[in-house]
């Protein structure tokens, strides 16, 4: 009997659920994000985006790959440099994909998954 009134408890939630999410206003889904480029490629730009992406990385510092942003849809951060006792690193770029959706700039960490979004950067679907 206790196991019957669970399952019909588990039930009912999954219906009030369901009548939630159907029952408020429609609205459009987000749209899917697709490759974008920056549309401004001066210092002040590109220094944004280095502050924007240091903080996703958790660095104060951080210097940009040799990819150019206004022509590719990615950008990398480099590993920091290696200190004065360090003769070696096996740290690796950290790559973000460049994404516009709903007329906002993304970056997405391509390992992780995280999506940071690029206020105040422009940019513009690729192609």
């Amino acid at each position: 009997m206790k196991r019957l009134s669970i399952f019909s408890l588990i039930a009912s939630a999954a219906a009030s659920l369901v009548g939630c999410t159907s029952s408020g206003a429609s609205s459009a889904p987000p749209a899917d994000p697709v490759p974008a480029v920056l549309t401004d490629g001066s210092s002040a730009a590109l220094s944004n985006l280095k502050a924007r992406l240091a903080s996703a990385v958790g660095r104060a510092q951080i210097e940009l790959g040799p990819e150019d942003p206004t022509m590719m849809s990615f950008i990398s951060v480099l590993p920091p440099r290696l200190g004065t006792h360090e003769t070696h690193s096996l740290a690796s770029p950290t790559t973000f994909d460049l994404q516009i959706s709903d007329g906002k700039c993304y970056a997405q960490n391509r390992e992780t998954r995280n999506r940071i979004l690029l206020d105040g950067i422009d940019c513009k679907p690729v192609g």
